[in-house]
């Protein structure tokens, strides 16, 4: 069957949203707040994250594959665990860069476990405002950390 222009300008199609919109909406959902970082305060942090985390000094994607000293356990739903890992941290949220360049800093990263679970699967990082750690969850289940996350991700390879 082949639609008429007028067809295909009347159907409503779905607009793409931004991984950065998906989760704000969830953070809404539960009233919780976050502050997004500027510009500058991204580039400083991937910085940090690059210095101490990742193998390369600028941005490949995906980010994940170039993470030195890590330690990965495969998890689907793995930010469940985020609840008791990263109770009471203070954490900041990102996601792969090629798709949206937005940082989201949390008081309590142990939110994320309700918030993901409201959100369509993107791949993520976390780190703190120090990046001494980060830990992604990506595209194929594996919760992968390196830096200060490393022992975390072991201690779950434990239960």
């Amino acid at each position: 069957m082949c639609l008429q222009v007028e067809q295909i300008k009347s159907l409503n199609y779905e607009i793409l949203r931004s991984h950065s919109i998906e989760f704000l909406d969830a953070l809404k959902l539960f009233k919780k707040k976050t502050i997004q970082l500027s510009k500058n305060e991204n580039y400083i942090l991937l910085e940090k994250v690059f210095e101490k985390n990742i193998t390369k000094k600028k941005y490949v994607y995906p980010l994940w594959e170039y993470m030195f000293e890590f330690s990965s356990i495969k998890c689907e739903y793995g930010w469940e665990k985020f609840e008791t890992m990263l109770k009471g941290k203070e954490v900041v949220f990102f996601f792969e860069l090629d798709d949206d360049k937005n940082m989201f800093f949390l008081e309590d990263g142990s939110i994320l476990t309700e918030i993901l679970e409201n959100c369509y699967s993107f791949v993520f990082y976390i780190t703190n405002m120090h990046g001494d750690f980060l830990i992604a969850y990506n595209d194929h289940d594996y919760l992968i950390g390196t830096g200060n996350a490393k022992e975390w991700i072991e201690k779950l390879k434990c239960l």
